[in-house]
C-alpha cells in the first residue's frame, strides 16, 4: 500500500511492503546514496521520519501524514500503549 508517491506535490515515496511488516521511504532524499531507502517497522517511526522531510523543506502530502497518524493510533490500541503523534 502506498502512502505517498513522487509527483508535483510530493518529494517522498512511502509504502508498506507486501508482507505488511515494513514501511519504506524509497529513494529517500535524507539517506545516503549507498543506502537510499529509509525503513521502519511502525507508523510512529515513519511519522518522525516524514517530519524530518518537512523540516528539510521537502513536500510531504498531508494525506500521507493523516493516514500514518491513524495507523499509529490503531497500532497503539493493539499494543495497549498511547501513540505519540506529534511530528
Amino acid at each position: 500500500m502506498s502512502y505517498a508517491r513522487f509527483g508535483p506535490n510530493s518529494s517522498v515515496y512511502v509504502f508498506r511492503t507486501f508482507d505488511g511488516r515494513t514501511l519504506v521511504c524509497q529513494l529517500c532524499k535524507l539517506e545516503l546514496l549507498d543506502q537510499p531507502d529509509f525503513e521502519t517497522t511502525n507508523a510512529e517511526g515513519m511519522l518522525s521520519h516524514l517530519a524530518a522531510h518537512v523540516d528539510a523543506g521537502h513536500q510531504v502530502p498531508e494525506r500521507a501524514i493523516q493516514r500514518l497518524a491513524h495507523q499509529a493510533l490503531v497500532d497503539a490500541l493493539f499494543r495497549g500503549a498511547p501513540a505519540r503523534l506529534s511530528h
